[in-house]
């Protein structure tokens, strides 16, 4: 990796934590999901970083992919459990890290305790020549240590400049994983843990769209210059609905109709199969030669 790559990555990892820890601060009982995005929002801004994506707060059984959209009622209630899934970015080279708050009480301590102890022992292994099925492994006996089931379909992944999913997935089972990591890979460990089954589904949209690397022409004036504008604005890292109103005319429509004519994707929320709670960690860290850089811890 060279020195531009790491230094952009660094920025946006240290960038990323800081808004990770300010955001676990703003979710309270009573208070309401969009707020904590826009604040998040609005502090990864002020930092002078771009957004790898959009703020992931997803609730209770919901894994991933849920971000509030403007006039979302959706408050933090006394039990929810809840994800906080953020990135910031430099020059296209991002940074991805997670967290679990429980809402006033302490029901899920134990689930919350797998996930941090499982992104701990995986990140330490982040080395050149580390074959990924054993980061696989360790996360998977880590969170069945605790009586939990690890998340089957959902994973770590590369990063490169503007892929936030760039292949080369590190699984959360055992068994899962292939090939080995390479010295200056960036890459992003993920752990879920569940009670319930460790599978998730597709569920409702979640808010959260992609313009595709080939994506389709939408074969109008007014779509065209919709999808040249969020190609411009985001390339082909995720975005928000309410990132766009200010730009985009009759947003929820516009982007609806490029869905259709696949010019952009949009990300279902992600939700337990056996309706049971799940909770999430996550690192950024660069395998080096020297030991992991983990850029999104202190």
């Amino acid at each position: 990796m060279d020195s531009h790559a790491l230094d952009s990555h660094l920025k946006a990892g240290r960038v990323a934590r800081e808004a990770l820890a300010f955001a676990k601060g703003e979710v309270k009982e009573g208070g309401r999901a969009i707020d904590l995005a826009r604040k998040v929002d609005d502090f990864i801004t002020s930092r002078g970083a771009g957004f790898a994506f959009p703020v992931n707060v997803s609730f209770n059984t919901d894994a991933a992919h849920y971000t509030p959209k403007d006039g979302d009622g959706v408050r933090f209630m006394r039990g929810d459990l809840v994800k906080i899934d953020l990135g910031a970015e430099f020059d296209g080279y991002v940074s991805d890290t997670a967290s679990t708050v429980e809402v006033g009480t302490s029901q899920w301590t134990r689930l919350i305790g797998a996930v941090d102890l499982a992104v701990e022992r995986a990140v330490a292994l982040a080395r050149p020549g580390t074959k990924v099925s054993v980061i696989s492994e360790t996360i998977h006996d880590t969170i069945s240590s605790f009586g939990f089931n690890p998340v089957e379909n959902l994973t770590g992944h590369h990063l490169k400049k503007y892929s936030l999913h760039a292949g080369g997935n590190i699984p959360n089972v055992r068994g899962a994983g292939q090939g080995v990591l390479k010295d200056g890979d960036a890459v992003a460990i993920e752990p879920f843990a569940t009670p319930g089954r460790g599978h998730v589904e597709s569920s409702r949209p979640g808010n959260i769209f992609r313009v595709l690397e080939n994506s389709r022409d939408p074969g109008d004036t007014a779509l065209r210059a919709a999808l040249e504008e969020l190609r411009s604005r985001f390339n082909t890292l995720p975005f928000a609905e309410r990132w766009c109103t200010d730009r985009i005319h009759d947003t929820a429509k516009t982007l609806a109709t490029l869905v259709r004519k696949r010019s952009i994707m949009s990300y279902p929320v992600l939700t337990e199969a056996s309706d049971q709670v799940v909770s999430q960690a996550e690192h950024s860290v660069i395998v080096s030669k020297d030991g992991p850089v983990v850029f999104t811890r202190d």
